[in-house]
C-alpha cells in the first residue's frame, strides 16, 4: 500500500498510564476510584454522582467514555451501548436512561415525563423526553483509536447517524445547520444567565404547573443556595408539560414553546461530532461526505450567527424572540471546540480567556479558570451551578479547541487553563463543580466526568505531550501540527490511526481536503481496508 505522509500513532492498549508527576498519579488514583464507586452493573453504565444523580445521563455518558478508554474498554463500549439502547424510534437519544432500582429518588422520575404519549418513545428502558449535547460520536470513535475494534465502529455507526439525522431533521426549523433545544436541561448549563429572560416571560397561571417536589435541594450534603430556584423548577416543569401535551411532536412543540434556544455549545459539539460521524463512515466504508457538509455548514453559521467579533464572544441566539442573547456565559466560550476563529477574533478571544475576571493567566493567578460567567458580570454567583462556577467539561472543551489552533499564544493559554483545572481538582476533589476564586466544591461528590476528563488530559499521550511541554517549535502563527480525528490503514501488517486534520498558520485545513484524498484512497484499496 503506499505510504501516507501523516503522522500516525498504534491504535492499541498501551501500557497502563500513571501519570508523570505525583500530582498526576494521585489524581490518576482517585479519579479510578470515582469511576469504579459510580458503575451501575446493573444498567452496564456509571452514575454521574451517587448522591445527587442515580440514573446513567447521556453527555455524562459520553464523558465518562472518554476516560475508560484509556483503562477499560469494556466499560467505554458498553456505555455508549446502554444509552443507546433507549434510543427512540425517530433517534432522539434521551437525556435521562432511569435506573429502575432508583426511580424513586429523583425528580422529576419517569412518570413526570408521560413518554408513552409519543409513538417514538421507548419505554424499556424508561427515559427522559429531552436531549443533551451530541458528545457522543467523539467518545465512539475515541474507544475505537484505544482498542482498533472496528465491528464496534460498524455497530454504532447506524445508531450514531440516526441521531445526528434527528437532530438536523426536527431542531433545524429554519434549514440554517443550527439545531435548537427546546429546555435548559438540553444545553446541560440549566440555570445559565442567557435562559434568564426566556423564563421571565414565561407568565404562570394556576394549573399551568403540575405538582411536584424537588429533591435536588433537599440533600444534606448539598447547599440549596447552589441549585436552581423554584422560580426556574416551576419552568422546567411547565415546559415538560408542553412536551407531553403535544405528544412529543417538535414541530407541534416549536409552534408553542416559549424556549426555543440556539445554544452555542450544543452546536459546536455537534459540528465537531458531525464531523467524527464522517470519520467513522470512512474507517467502516461508508459515504462520509453528507457528514462533513453538515458539520461545516454548521461551523459556517455559528461564525455568521453567533459570533461577536466586536465583543470577541460568542452569543446564544433565541429563536422565539429573535434575538442575540448578549450574555457571556462558559458554555458560550466553548465554542472554540468545533469552530476555528479568524486569526485576528482569536487573539481577541484569547485576551478575554487570559484576563482576571476570567481567572486567566494574565490576571492575579489565586483564583482557577473558568468561570461559567465573569465575574464581574452583575449576574456572576460564585458557587451557584451554573451562573459562576468552574465546571472541568467547559475547561476541558476550550482546553481541545485552544490546541487546535497552532499559535505559541493559544498553546500557553491551554497549559495554563490544563495545570490549573488540576490543581482545582487536586483542591477541591472531585466534585460536580467549584468556585473560581478559592477552589472550594460544590454540588455532587465522587463526580465522574470529572474524573473521567482528568484521565483523558493524563493519559493521552499526545494531548499531555503538548500540554505540559514548551513547544520549541512554537512561533506565533507558524506553528505546524497534526491534530483532531482519524482513519486507519494498515501500514506493513500494523494498524495505525493516521491524523487527517492538519494546521497551518495557526488555522485548521477543511477536513474536506484531507478527507477527499483519504477517502479516495480508501476507496481504491482492498477492500478488508
Amino acid at each position: 500500500m503506499t505510504a501516507i505522509l501523516f503522522s500516525h500513532r498504534v491504535i492499541a492498549q498501551e501500557k497502563a498510564c500513571v501519570g508523570s508527576t505525583q500530582q498526576e498519579k494521585e489524581l490518576l488514583s482517585g479519579a479510578r476510584k470515582v469511576l469504579n464507586v459510580n458503575w451501575m452493573p446493573e444498567m452496564n453504565s456509571t452514575l454521574p454522582s451517587a448522591n445527587l444523580y442515580p440514573h446513567q445521563w447521556s453527555w455524562d455518558s459520553a464523558f465518562i467514555a472518554f476516560g475508560y478508554a484509556h483503562y477499560d474498554i469494556v466499560k467505554a463500549k458498553e456505555e455508549m451501548r446502554s444509552l443507546f439502547r433507549a434510543q427512540w424510534k425517530n433517534g432522539l437519544v434521551p437525556h435521562i436512561v432511569f435506573n429502575p432500582q432508583t426511580s424513586g429518588s429523583y425528580f422529576p422520575g419517569p412518570k413526570y415525563w408521560k413518554t408513552s404519549t409519543s409513538p417514538n418513545a421507548v419505554h424499556d428502558p424508561e427515559t427522559t423526553g429531552i436531549v443533551q449535547p451530541a458528545v457522543h460520536a467523539i467518545a465512539v470513535l475515541k474507544t475505537y483509536e484505544a482498542s482498533g475494534d472496528i465491528e464496534y465502529l460498524k455497530e454504532m455507526f447506524p445508531l450514531l447517524k440516526k441521531w445526528h439525522d434527528y437532530l438536523y431533521r426536527e431542531r433545524d426549523i429554519h434549514g440554517e445547520h443550527l439545531v435548537f433545544v427546546r429546555h435548559p436541561w438540553e444545553t446541560g448549563m440549566d440555570n445559565a444567565p442567557s435562559w434568564d429572560d426566556a423564563f421571565n416571560r414565561i407568565e404562570l397561571k394556576e394549573g399551568d404547573v403540575p405538582p411536584y417536589k424537588r429533591a435536588d435541594n433537599k440533600h444534606s450534603d448539598v447547599d440549596a443556595s447552589d441549585r436552581p430556584t423554584d422560580f426556574y423548577y416551576d419552568r422546567y416543569v411547565y415546559l415538560m408539560k408542553i412536551f407531553y401535551d403535544n405528544n412529543y411532536d417538535e414541530a407541534q412543540i416549536a409552534a408553542k414553546c416559549p424556549y426555543l434556544i440556539q445554544d452555542v455549545l450544543f452546536n459546536t459539539i455537534l459540528s465537531k461530532a458531525e464531523d467524527t460521524l464522517a470519520d467513522i463512515a470512512v474507517l467502516i466504508g461508508k459515504p462520509s461526505a453528507e457528514f462533513r457538509t453538515r458539520a461545516e455548514k454548521t461551523r459556517t453559521a455559528i461564525l455568521e450567527k453567533m459570533w461577536n467579533a466586536e465583543d470577541a464572544a460568542f452569543y446564544d441566539y433565541d429563536l422565539y424572540s429573535d434575538e442575540v442573547i448578549k450574555k457571556r456565559i462558559g458554555g458560550a466560550m466553548a465554542g472554540i471546540y468545533g469552530v476555528t476563529l479568524p486569526k485576528n477574533d482569536m487573539k481577541n478571544f484569547l485576551a478575554v480567556l487570559d484576563s482576571e475576571e476570567a481567572m486567566g493567566r494574565l490576571g492575579n493567578q489565586t483564583g482557577f479558570p473558568l468561570p461559567t460567567m465573569l465575574t464581574n458580570e452583575e449576574t456572576y454567583m460564585p458557587n451557584n451551578y451554573w451562573r459562576g462556577p468552574v465546571w472541568i467539561n467547559i475547561n476541558y472543551m476550550v482546553i481541545e479547541g485552544l490546541l487546535s489552533y497552532g499559535t505559541e499564544e493559544a498553546l500557553e493559554t491551554a497549559q495554563y487553563l490544563f495545570k490549573k483545572t488540576l490543581d482545582l481538582v487536586q483542591v477541591g476533589g472531585f466534585f460536580e463543580y467549584f468556585s473560581a476564586l478559592d477552589a472550594s466544591p460544590h454540588g455532587g461528590g465522587d463526580f465522574s466526568w470529572t474524573a473521567s476528563l482528568v484521565v483523558d488530559m493524563i493519559c493521552d499521550p499526545d494531548k499531555h505531550e503538548r500540554l505540559t511541554a514548551a513547544n520549541a517549535d512554537s512561533k506565533g502563527s507558524e506553528v505546524l501540527y497534526f491534530s483532531g480525528l482519524t482513519i486507519s490503514v494498515l501500514i506493513g501488517g500494523l494498524t495505525v490511526a493516521v491524523i487527517r486534520k492538519r494546521l497551518r498558520g495557526g488555522q485548521r485545513v477543511p477536513a474536506s481536503d484531507a478527507a477527499e484524498s483519504m477517502d479516495s484512497m480508501l476507496q481504491n484499496s482492498d477492500p478488508e481496508y
